[in-house]
């Protein structure tokens, strides 16, 4: 399983201690209520995600699990193993 930079996430937070102007920051709400209201003409369900940040200890395993799922051909092991080679790891242990 390749990895892909396929979603575009802003933390509130970092929105709020970026010295964004209202303007800004009402621009950013407006596109995003923008491209929920396309997700829900074409029949898209409105986009709910899991985001786990990298220094997290639930963000390698949580890449596991993907790859898990997306290659059941191999064993869970080998797919952790494969992800460390490809990816590294954040942690230095690895648990099955």
């Amino acid at each position: 399983m390749k990895r892909e930079d396929r979603y575009l996430v802003l933390k509130r937070k970092d929105l709020a201690s970026a010295g964004l102007t209202v303007a800004e920051t009402v621009a950013i709400e407006s596109i995003c209520v923008k491209i929920d209201a396309a997700r829900e003409h074409r029949g898209a369900d409105l986009l709910e995600c899991v985001v786990v940040e990298k220094d997290w200890p639930e963000y390698d395993p949580t890449w596991c699990a993907i790859a898990v799922r997306m290659n059941p051909s191999k064993s869970p092991l080998q797919v952790k193993i494969d992800q460390y080679e490809t990816y590294g790891s954040s942690e230095t242990k690895w648990s099955n």
